[in-house]
């Protein structure tokens, strides 16, 4: 029986470490709009009740097509003085200016359309942007994710065969970055025509790991085949 406090006559073990990306491209499934009233009055008061109304009327459009509470919410509420800038230079005061805009959830994209001109024809005064999302994105992240694994492993099987190696395990998988699904925002828009058209597009999931894979020497009968068979005897 081989000595087990003997020397190793194996060669020690090595690692490659490689990069792997992996991308999951898909069209996005809803949407973010943000519309909202501007008004600028004489007086802080007539430029709240106006914008207050306006916007009232602008809700209601967007209950009426069906758009439940929870996807409507307050983004911006502001009051300030509003100032003109005359072509001869300076500036003028013109008055107080509410501006009240909401975010607008639109889970289904064929309704996107009546959602902007509804709410322009209600009284809507600025639109600005359109964000298109994945409702899921964690499924396309993870579909990344294993992407970026197995293109990892590619790369490593490359490189071993390469320098005459095999992979043997893992040592470690890192998660170096991952991107996506971001927002596609639409540039902001001022009030269009009816009949608006927009069109999603598609977004990309990206994911990029950093893989750690045990290697070793491949060898026919040679030196590394001879430790194994001594580890073997050893623990036997």
């Amino acid at each position: 029986m081989t000595d087990a406090s003997a020397p190793d006559p194996s060669p020690p073990r090595g690692t490659i470490t490689v990069l792997g990306t992996g991308r999951v491209t898909d069209t996005p499934d809803e949407a973010e709009v943000q519309l909202g009233v501007q008004v600028v009055r004489p007086s802080v008061g007539e430029a709240r009740d106006e914008a207050t109304a306006r916007l009232a009327q602008v809700l209601e459009a967007l209950r009426g097509i069906g758009l439940p509470e929870r996807d409507l919410r307050t983004s911006q509420l502001s009051v300030g003085p509003h100032h003109e800038y005359p072509p001869e230079g300076g500036q003028r005061f013109a008055g107080y200016e509410v501006i009240n805009r909401v975010a607008v959830t639109v889970r289904a994209l064929d309704r996107l359309p009546a959602v902007v001109d509804d709410a322009i024809e209600a009284g809507a005064t600025t639109l600005d942007g359109v964000q298109f999302r994945l409702s899921a994105p964690e499924k396309h992240e993870r579909q990344a994710l294993a992407a970026a694994v197995a293109d990892a492993r590619a790369r490593a099987d490359g490189l071993a065969d390469a320098a005459g190696q095999r992979i043997t395990g893992v040592r470690s998988i890192t998660e170096q970055a991952r991107t996506g699904p971001g927002p596609m925002r639409m540039a902001r828009m001022e009030v269009m025509a009816a009949d608006t058209q927009v069109l999603p597009g598609s977004t990309e999931t990206t994911a990029t790991v950093s893989v750690v894979f045990s290697v070793e020497p491949v060898t026919h009968g040679g030196q590394a085949d001879r430790g194994r068979r001594s580890r073997a005897v050893s623990r036997s």
